[in-house]
């Protein structure tokens, strides 16, 4: 069962782990399209290129991810993300 994680010291102590399957990769996230649904509130689609060097999950990793960011008195935040895979990532099968 997985569950769900909050917060900014969650996502940097998720980072933070040693050793990491991708150490050393590289991921890009270019805007594929963004549009406001209402005042404040903006639908993105951003494309992620995760280049892994060496490890268990070498190789290429593409996704499509969905966010709804919302303004408010801090600025943009993510108030929704979900990222699905192009194509089965490199490595053993699961």
């Amino acid at each position: 069962m997985r569950c769900m994680k909050r917060g900014m010291d969650t996502v940097v102590s998720l980072r933070c782990r040693s050793p990491s399957p991708r150490r050393g990769s590289r991921n890009a996230f270019p805007v594929l399209e963004a549009r406001a649904l209402a005042d404040g509130v903006v639908l993105a689609h951003v494309a992620a290129d995760l280049r892994v060097p060496d490890g268990p999950l070498a190789g290429e990793i593409k996704t499509l991810a969905s966010a709804v960011f919302v303004r408010d008195d801090l600025g943009w935040l993510i108030a929704s993300f979900h990222n699905t895979r192009e194509q089965q990532p490199p490595g053993p099968p699961d």
